[in-house]
């Protein structure tokens, strides 16, 4: 990505793409094969397919958030599959004739917050010290821990042998239904992983997402502060980390996920 001056990108430039019209901008982005397929035409990019997840995963929190008067630009300038929200208050950055780096970094940039996935759009976020609500997470341990003003929600894994879902300490014990390579469960990195041990990967609903993103409003009005009863909830899940892990008070697991996975916990 080049080097950008962003003292030459005038709000006047950037209303000549998004016109916010007062509104409050929040950036969303998902993952799905384009991106990979069109840059990377030689190489199989199958093994990491298990991260993919629909647009329209996001419909319901789109629709809610124009009602209380945000605008919403979805990110990537290769996409799979369009969304068409055909009104003043969704972009498209993909459908954008200009689709120039600077554009893509001040949509970010002027965000309130950033949706999306650990697909690179993330890193933009983090550099620019934006909330972000993580969607999809797979891998309990390897999230980036140290990012500030942050709400995730996992997948969840159901092992179609036993008919259960896997636990969140199981997606923590390193030898858990290990595979060819000695990876535990909570701990695969290739679509193939999951293929072979019969798990079938749970992505976030509609409400999942509309619930976290609700979340994040709330809890950027209030310092992040929970009731006590999310409080404790949160302690019963850190605590499965165990007590050297870093545990960070912005950083925090989607508490309606929590609450409406309480099974997930034992």
């Amino acid at each position: 990505m080049p080097l950008i001056k962003y003292n030459e990108f005038s709000d006047q430039e950037f209303d000549k793409f998004i016109n916010l019209n007062s509104r409050k901008l929040i950036s969303i982005c998902n993952r799905d094969k384009a991106y990979k397929q069109l840059q990377y035409p030689s190489i199989n990019s199958e093994y990491h397919d298990y991260r993919n997840f629909d647009v329209s995963d996001f419909k319901t929190a789109i629709d809610k958030f124009q009602k209380k008067n945000y605008f919403i630009a979805r990110m990537g300038n290769i996409v799979e599959k369009k969304l068409y929200h055909k009104n003043h208050c969704y972009y498209e950055f993909n459908d954008d004739k200009v689709k120039n780096s600077k554009l893509e970094l001040m949509i970010i940039k002027k965000s309130e917050f950033f949706v999306g996935p650990e697909s690179g759009l993330d890193k933009v976020a983090i550099f620019f010290n934006k909330p972000i609500v993580y969607l999809n997470v797979h891998h309990l341990l390897y999230r980036p821990h140290f990012v500030n003003r942050c709400i995730f929600v996992p997948s969840k894994l159901f092992n179609l042998k036993t008919n259960k879902f896997l636990t969140f300490k199981e997606l923590l014990d390193e030898k858990y239904l290990m595979n060819k390579e000695n990876v535990a469960a909570g701990f695969y990195f290739k679509t193939q992983d999951f293929k072979e041990n019969y798990i079938k990967i749970i992505n976030n609903s509609n409400e999942d997402i509309c619930s976290a993103m609700d979340e994040m409003e709330f809890y950027l009005k209030n310092n992040f502060e929970l009731n006590s009863k999310d409080k404790e909830l949160q302690n019963k899940f850190w605590n499965l980390f165990g007590k050297n892990y870093p545990i960070n008070k912005t950083h925090i697991i989607s508490p309606n996920f929590l609450k409406q996975n309480l099974d997930l916990l034992n």
